[in-house]
């Protein structure tokens, strides 16, 4: 361990630059645009290098340093997009009026393995292990109301209101009244269904046919003339709320 005496002061600079996922080799004109002010510097004028490659150190034997230039030595080029950061750190004496120097370092180190012929193995990046766990959403509540209104209306007349032809009754709808006793001009055209009541009984459904403009009543020749023919049409409209169901927020576990 060296001890170093007197008043010291330490200062760093960076450079930063972006893989393209393709190059093994970065110069000072591959610095981002907001850090092309700083340069890779020369080895021999710095204290120690650091190499970062998407926020993770890498050891020495990555890569190697010259001024203006970084070579990647592993095997493995960082990932495009991937952010590569190197940190310089120049130690200096405020004691002295001369600067003194240490031999730059890089850190951390690693044993390098060779080929035979003396070629050093290519190495390989170390990269940042992110792992994430997340719980599926589940939903609770929700719930659809409808709400059904229903409506009717009766018209009267007498059966001598209509002609008879052959057995067939035909009231027009112009020969009713309402429940207000007013004079109606059409049958309604939205119904629902209708009912058709003859000297107050309800009748089967085949034994009628209607329009908007007039009904044909089946064995006409059997009603008496007097007798009063009600027809009573129903409709019902539905009102629906529908109220969504509740998702709760999955849960993400990032592991690192």
């Amino acid at each position: 361990m060296t001890t170093l005496k007197g008043r010291w002061t330490a200062r760093s600079s960076y450079y930063c630059a972006v893989s393209d996922g393709c190059r093994r080799v970065y110069t000072n004109r591959d610095a981002s645009p907001s850090f092309q002010a700083n340069r890779i510097r020369d080895p021999k004028r710095v204290s120690y290098i650091s190499l970062y490659v998407n926020g993770v150190i890498q050891p020495d034997c990555m890569y190697t340093v010259r001024d203006g230039k970084l070579t990647f030595r592993s095997k493995e080029l960082p990932p495009e997009g991937a952010p590569i950061v190197l940190q310089f750190v120049r130690i200096t004496s405020k004691s002295s009026k001369r600067r003194r120097r240490r031999t730059a370092k890089r850190s951390p180190t690693c044993k390098r393995k060779f080929r035979k012929g003396g070629e050093p193995m290519p190495a390989s990046l170390i990269k940042l292990s992110i792992t994430a766990t997340s719980s599926q959403p589940t939903l609770s509540g929700g719930d659809v109301d409808t709400t059904v209104t229903a409506s009717s209306s009766q018209y009267v007349a007498l059966a001598s209101a209509g002609t008879l032809d052959d057995t067939t009754l035909t009231i027009l709808a112009t020969a009713f009244v309402d429940d207000t006793g007013t004079s109606v001009t059409a049958f309604p055209d939205n119904l629902g269904y209708y009912n058709l009541y003859i000297n107050g009984v309800l009748q089967q459904n085949g034994l009628s046919t209607i329009t908007t403009s007039q009904i044909e009543i089946a064995d006409g020749d059997q009603i008496s003339s007097t007798t009063p023919i009600v027809v009573q049409f129903v409709a019902s409209a539905a009102d629906s709320t529908l109220t969504p169901p509740t998702a709760s927020a999955p849960i993400i576990t990032v592991n690192t």
